[in-house]
């Protein structure tokens, strides 16, 4: 296989689904053995609509966070991948402009190193970051077992 960005894609899709799939699958488990999943069964509610009532909309801020994280770690993935000389070599990423800043010999006699290995590096971690940051946020708003009562609390 040549390096191209869709190969690239092929393998993150291929190895990238098993580690939020278990997350959301043991989510779904501890729903399913709710009280209030029991109750509908009992007063005759189909699995349809208890897919679609109950464990979906408790599930769907978790699939939105993963999702988030899952992008994250593609980000960092597919700098270091074509930073180390494994990425599609005409496409432009960020990882790409680091390896051929890193190849460059003339990086290392003069001052260019700054322009052409800083705003990469500095593109990767603000995205990472304020993608931790959107993740996060979403995650303590949506869930609601993150969030706490003020009122009632001790110090």
């Amino acid at each position: 296989m040549r390096p191209s960005i869709w190969n690239l894609i092929a393998i993150f899709m291929i190895f990238g689904w098993t580690m939020p799939a278990r997350i959301i699958r043991s989510e779904v488990l501890t729903l399913r053995t709710r009280y209030y999943i029991d109750a509908t069964k009992m007063i005759g509610g189909s699995d349809l609509y208890i897919l679609w009532r109950h464990i979906l909309p408790n599930v769907v801020p978790l699939v939105v966070v993963q999702f988030i994280m899952e992008a994250i770690h593609v980000i960092f993935a597919e700098s270091g991948l074509s930073f180390l000389g494994l990425g599609d070599p005409v496409a432009r990423s960020w990882g790409m402009v680091l390896h051929y800043a890193f190849e460059c010999p003339i990086i290392y006699v003069s001052d260019v190193w700054m322009w052409w290995m800083l705003p990469p590096g500095l593109c990767i971690v603000f995205t990472v970051l304020g993608l931790t940051f959107v993740g996060y946020a979403l995650e303590e708003t949506l869930n609601p077992k993150l969030k706490s009562s003020v009122i009632g609390t001790e110090l």
